[in-house]
């Protein structure tokens, strides 16, 4: 399977915590899942509503996973952004602010987890 996978990195005292956004059908029936480092499908919602289908784990997830944490202990906080193609990982980008920092996090108890990892 190919991909879009963004891993929204928090870093606080050395300790990552990642969860991993999936967004699907962009230019069409644009859904979007958020998952975490286990690969479960939380019930986070950014800004629009979850797919009835989650994606499957994807076949690069270990590489994409430690990649991700390496990049995060730079800061405390990162979206770190990858491709998986025909089974290889391609970075993406890295934002600090993903959606110029507007997009609504839902349910309200997500936005005060993800809020508690910020430590500055």
């Amino acid at each position: 399977m190919g991909g879009d996978f963004k891993f929204h990195c928090f870093n606080r005292e050395g300790e990552v915590c990642i969860f991993i956004q999936v967004d699907y059908q962009r230019f069409g029936a644009h859904r979007r899942d958020v998952f975490d480092a286990d690969w479960n499908r939380t019930n986070i919602r950014i800004d629009i509503e979850n797919s009835e289908i989650p994606a499957p784990r994807p076949e690069c997830f270990d590489e994409m996973i430690h990649l991700a944490k390496l990049t995060a202990k730079q800061f405390s906080y990162i979206r770190v952004d990858f491709y998986q193609v025909e089974g290889r990982v391609y970075f993406g980008e890295l934002t600090f602010t993903p959606g110029a920092g507007l997009c609504h996090l839902m349910p309200l108890s997500a936005e005060k987890e993800w809020g508690s990892y910020f430590k500055d």
